[in-house]
């Protein structure tokens, strides 16, 4: 592990790998990183002397086991024969017994240079007792290393489940759209399949590629323009029902043909019956109560 990746750890974190710690189980630069950790939070030592201690006491966990029966004949064989003649003692008084084996004294762990600096021979036990630890530590880093790949893994696919989930966002979007669209579609065919009353318009000077029809069933008219000029931001185009008689009747603004072809449906201000004509005129963008630019489309009545 990097020392990048070791300044990222949490407390929690520190106080996870104080059990490797303590075995050594760590690399040499994760137990100089996790003691100069501890150098700078001492009051993290308690924590690290209690698992000293448990690691000692691990060593009187394991039973006492016995020489091996041909070492102690050996060594006994060996002792006898040291001895000076003892011609005078019973041949009973001879025979020596093992002597007892003393009682393990508690493994003193130093707490000034760090456990791993401790002189002197382990005993039995608790070589025993460290190399169960140094197990459980080597199992405890592959974990960490299958869980940090697990991580990752989970962050990869958290990704992808974000990005099909703005995937599945804008297809709604699109779809809603599109619905709105194919109903829009539906009803001017419907309006044009009704319709009563068909006025066609032609271009005039101002725009003579220009054309379209006004359909009208009942009070609605579905206008369909076909060449209109694109207009800037600054202008917008608006219909206008004509009168025989009296000034022209403002009936709502077309747009500014962004398209080649223009459909609109749009409620109608009046009845058809009193109308002579209808044109269209370029306007300000929130339109006019009087025809103040150019007609550029325009037709009589039938």
């Amino acid at each position: 592990m990097n020392e990048q990746e070791f300044n990222r750890l949490t407390n929690d974190e520190i106080l996870e790998r104080l059990p490797a710690f303590v075995v050594g189980a760590l690399d040499p630069d994760e137990m100089l990183e996790v003691e100069e950790y501890l150098h700078a939070h001492p009051e993290l030592m308690g924590r690290v002397h209690e698992l000293e201690l448990a690691a000692a006491r691990l060593a009187y966990a394991a039973r006492p086991q016995p020489l091996p029966k041909a070492t102690y004949d050996k060594v006994m064989s060996r002792a006898r024969a040291s001895l000076p003649p003892m011609s005078q003692a019973p041949a009973a008084s001879r025979t020596i017994s093992a002597p007892p084996r003393p009682l393990p004294q508690p493994v003193q762990l130093s707490r000034s240079g760090g456990w791993w600096r401790q002189q002197g021979p382990w005993a039995v036990g608790l070589g025993l007792a460290v190399a169960a630890l140094l197990a459980l530590a080597v199992l405890y880093r592959n974990s960490l290393g299958e869980i940090n790949s697990l991580r990752v893994q989970v962050q990869g696919l958290q990704g992808q489940v974000a990005t099909i989930q703005n995937q599945n966002t804008q297809l709604q979007n699109t779809n809603t759209r599109l619905e709105s669209e194919l109903n829009t579609r539906q009803n001017q065919i419907a309006s044009i399949t009704n319709a009563t009353q068909a006025v066609a318009l032609a271009g005039t000077e101002a725009d003579p590629e220009a054309n379209g029809t006004l359909y009208v069933s009942g009070d609605t008219g579905t206008l369909v323009l076909h060449n209109l000029d694109k207009l800037g931001e600054d202008k917008i185009y608006q219909l206008w029902l004509i009168p025989a008689q009296g000034a022209p009747i403002p009936a709502g603004l077309v747009g500014r043909a962004d398209e080649p072809t223009v459909t609109l449906t749009l409620p109608l201000p009046a009845s058809m019956d009193g109308i002579a004509a209808v044109g269209v005129s370029v306007e300000p963008p929130s339109g006019s109560q009087a025809p103040t630019g150019p007609i550029v489309l325009l037709g009589q009545k039938a």
